[in-house]
């Protein structure tokens, strides 16, 4: 699988849970909230782990090194706003609004990802470290199908 490919599915898949949660977060009785709440942070942590194991692998140069200082900072503020959702309880009326909040900076995020993320890093593994990644994508997508 490509690199791009992998990625582009990896944070589609975040994309959609979070659209499925803002769209039944109101039909949905708590427990399911929560599991699917529960859902999203997993995707993320595993999302940020990816993300760490691309970057670890890369030997930067000073352009490359700008790009990254730049791509924590974005990323950090990313996850405070997921932090912030993270500290509410699924019952606190703003919780529905935090998860809108969310997908909004998510989907500020995946442009981010694809316009300078994308060409500066992801560009620079190899396909063997993408065999390694592979088999997980594959793993929850077939976790989000099932559930």
């Amino acid at each position: 699988m490509d690199v791009k490919v992998y990625m582009s599915q990896d944070i589609q898949l975040i994309d959609d849970l979070v659209k499925r949660l803002q769209d039944h977060i109101t039909k949905w009785d708590s427990d399911k909230v929560i599991e699917q709440a529960e859902l999203i942070f997993d995707a993320f942590s595993k999302r940020f782990a990816i993300e760490d194991f691309l970057l670890l692998r890369l030997k930067t140069n000073r352009d490359m090194q700008d790009a990254l200082v730049k791509f924590l900072k974005i990323r950090r503020e990313f996850r405070e706003k997921l932090e912030t959702l993270l500290t509410l309880h699924v019952d606190e009326p703003d919780f529905h609004g935090q998860v809108i909040m969310l997908h909004q900076a998510l989907l500020k995020h995946m442009a981010y990802l694809k316009a300078e993320f994308e060409p500066r890093f992801v560009d620079q593994v190899s396909a063997a470290q993408m065999a390694t990644m592979a088999s997980d994508l594959e793993q929850r997508a077939l976790a989000l199908s099932a559930s």
